[in-house]
């Protein structure tokens, strides 16, 4: 079998496995699944404006205007760093400081 051959038959196996998980059928897959979060909220108990908060924490202005409304959830390392900065907001930026 081509390597080419492989990789596509890869790539079908994993949409199929997709579909089947979103249909509801158990198929091994490791699902990771956020909770919503607040992030405005967070940002607010920050007391910074949007850009301030993006340029503190190194996201963009966009992509946090888009979290606070809904339409995109962050990856799960951005995910893991609103976290830590809802937990203790004055540690996080400390830890970025360094």
């Amino acid at each position: 079998m081509s390597e080419e051959r492989s990789v596509f038959d890869s790539i079908m196996q994993g949409m199929e496995e997709a579909i089947a998980h979103v249909e509801g059928k158990d198929v091994g897959a490791r699902v990771t699944e956020y909770s919503d979060m607040d992030i405005k909220a967070i940002r607010k108990k920050c007391h910074m404006s949007q850009s301030t908060f993006a340029q503190e924490f190194g996201f963009s202005v966009n992509t946090l205007k888009h979290w606070e409304q809904g339409n995109r959830k962050p990856a799960k390392s951005a995910m893991a760093l609103l976290k830590i900065i809802d937990n203790d907001p004055e540690y996080a930026l400390q830890a970025l400081a360094r």
